[in-house]
């Protein structure tokens, strides 16, 4: 998933769903298809494990990301790598512990990829959005 947008010629609607730089938050996207691919083969489709999945994963690569590298002043790309395996499988841990489900949860996803895709096309400009290596925000190009 990490290469996927620049295989695809920079394609806009591959960059919704695809990392298109190498900001932190550009690297959660990393987890979406995955986790989508895995709950629709899920027999018990519970929207409420999905959001957790997404929602745990994302915030243990950003949380652990900045704490980490703001206590050495630098990061490594093997603890990254580490942390990104890490927050899968606590994700998935975690919300295959869910056992219940309620009306709003479809809902909560959709926000959730509405909110991931809107920071993609137009990013807050803080560092959790940046790209450390040309500083530039999200999709750049826009079609």
């Amino acid at each position: 998933m990490h290469f996927a947008y620049e295989w695809s010629g920079n394609n806009f609607f591959v960059g919704l769903f695809c990392p298109v730089n190498e900001s932190i938050f550009e690297h959660t996207k990393m987890i979406w298809i995955p986790t989508f691919v895995y709950f629709l083969f899920e027999k018990n489709k519970n929207y409420l494990s999905f959001f957790y999945n997404l929602f745990i994963t994302s915030s243990f690569i950003i949380i652990f990301y900045y704490t980490y590298s703001g206590i050495i002043g630098q990061n490594y790309l093997i603890i990254d790598i580490l942390i990104f395996i890490i927050a899968v499988l606590l994700g998935n841990l975690i919300s295959t512990k869910n056992n219940y489900d309620f009306i709003g949860s479809l809902f909560l996803v959709l926000i959730y990829f509405l909110v991931g895709i809107t920071m993609s096309i137009k990013p807050l400009h803080i560092p959790l959005f940046e790209d450390p290596q040309n500083h530039t925000y999200g999709i750049y190009k826009l079609p």
